[in-house]
């Protein structure tokens, strides 16, 4: 639930922290699929959002992160997403939020 995500996230506070939620393939423009993860962005965490469909529910997942190396986890999320060949030209298999503060 939002709660228990909030207290973790808030307990957390300051510290690296990396959390993994499922999420559909069904993306809405700037909105990510799994509505904790724009909760989690106004707490000042980053999300990003990766796909390997375009399909209901299991087609993809969530990372919320605050407090870490942005950039290379990022940049790891991509590769991943490269290698797997997730979206293949198809569609977009990965998007992240703004950086966060």
């Amino acid at each position: 639930t939002w709660g228990q995500l909030k207290s973790l996230l808030t307990a957390h506070a300051g510290r690296p922290t990396l959390m993994w939620l499922p999420a559909t393939g069904i993306w809405d423009d700037g909105e990510p699929a799994n509505p904790h993860a724009g909760k989690a962005a106004k707490l000042g965490c980053g999300w990003s959002e990766v796909r390997w469909n375009t399909g209901g529910q299991g087609g993809g997942c969530v990372l919320i992160y605050s407090s870490i190396h942005v950039s290379a986890l990022r940049s790891a999320v991509d590769e991943i997403a490269r290698i797997a060949e997730w979206g293949n030209s198809r569609f977009l298999a990965v998007r992240h939020s703004r950086v966060p503060a």
